[in-house]
């Protein structure tokens, strides 16, 4: 089952919480935070260790952003490609293809209990 959780969609005059299906599978290698709704899917692709760690460190608050792969689709259009994934008001947010996605408290919780078992499981 996968779980549903509320995202904070910025676009052009729009601001509204939206739900999406909050997914993590592995694929080539990569690990992949996926969040899926009617309105986006967003992919965050952590390519290796090194992007792990990154990303580790980011939701523990031990740094204020990273560069990390992300992967954006919104209304038949692609967008791929390295992003910053920062702190802004207490929340995680990344911004690709003319929108902002925020992710609470909850959200950065469930993912990082995923990445931490990702950890464990590669011995870091």
């Amino acid at each position: 089952m996968v779980p549903e959780v509320i995202v904070r969609y910025y676009a052009l005059g729009i601001k509204e919480d939206i739900s999406c299906n909050l997914s993590l599978y592995s694929e080539n290698n990569s690990n992949i935070i996926s969040f899926e709704s009617d309105k986006c899917v967003l992919k965050i692709v952590l390519k290796d260790i090194v992007d792990l760690e990154e990303f580790y460190n980011l939701l523990t608050k031990k740094e204020k952003k990273a560069m990390i792969y992300c992967f954006m689709n919104k209304e038949d259009k692609e967008y791929k490609g390295l992003r910053k994934i920062v702190w802004k008001n207490d929340a995680l947010a990344v911004s690709q293809g003319g929108i902002r996605l925020e992710f609470e408290k909850d959200i950065q919780c469930k993912i990082l209990e995923s990445i931490k078992i990702i950890k464990n499981k590669l011995g870091i």
